[in-house]
């Protein structure tokens, strides 16, 4: 896709970086958050993306952790507007969110557990997307003898 030669650098992303939603109908999506994996070279995000760059690639997992709990969300909700059913949010009201960063040892040892959590986490969609084929396996079965005399 072509892009303004002035607007390329503003959008172009780097590994770690962190995308927020910055408006949808629903309060709820408002402000979901994902960080950027570096997988595409010269990528660029859509301008309904607010990008923030952390200034140590090393914060990108706490705050998504962060931005994404119960403290992180209730900021994301008293800074946002909502006009017309929709709420939106800015650059500007994304940075008056307060976050607070522990010293760097602390935050290792938190992504530490947040990647541990996340792991977990992967292992038990495995398990239920086994457990959820293996289930259509056995009703097909069940119809076929059920159904087939």
């Amino acid at each position: 896709m072509d892009l303004p030669f002035s607007g390329g650098p503003k959008y172009r992303l780097e590994k770690g970086d962190l995308l927020i939603v910055e408006g949808n109908g629903s309060a709820d999506q408002l402000g979901r958050v994902a960080i950027w994996d570096g997988s595409i070279d010269n990528c660029v995000h859509q301008n309904h993306l607010i990008k923030v760059r952390p200034k140590t690639p090393a914060l990108s997992k706490y705050l998504l952790a962060y931005i994404n709990s119960v403290h992180g969300r209730a900021q994301i909700k008293q800074v946002a507007s909502s006009t017309s059913g929709l709420h939106t949010l800015s650059i500007s009201k994304v940075q008056r969110i307060q976050i607070p960063v522990p010293p760097p040892q602390e935050r290792g040892m938190i992504n530490t557990e947040i990647e541990r959590r996340f792991s977990v986490l992967d292992q038990v969609e495995a398990t239920v997307n086994a457990s959820l084929r293996r289930c259509g396996q056995l009703k097909q079965a069940v119809l076929k003898r059920a159904f087939g005399g």
